[in-house]
């Protein structure tokens, strides 16, 4: 088993015999203006995902969650338009 970390603060390394990951995390297109994110342990152009989930929601135009509606957000995070 293998934790991915989608949360801030992440969880703590309790287990050895599983690995954790560090912060997923996504940095913003060079272009992007009138964001205005403030991540305590990346730099000012990084945002973590669980904290990118909301722009995206809202530029995506979502109304939902994703455990419900996976495939659209998967096609979605896959296709190139």
């Amino acid at each position: 088993m293998h934790f991915h970390q989608f949360m801030v603060p992440p969880v703590i390394g309790f287990r050895r015999d599983c690995p954790y990951g560090k912060l997923a995390a996504m940095r913003l297109p060079g272009d992007v203006e009138g964001l205005w994110t403030c991540e305590y342990t990346i730099s000012r152009d990084v945002v973590h995902a669980c904290h990118a989930a909301g722009p995206v929601h809202f530029l995506e135009g979502y109304g939902h969650h994703e455990v419900n509606t996976i495939d659209v957000v998967w096609e979605a995070s896959t296709s190139s338009s």
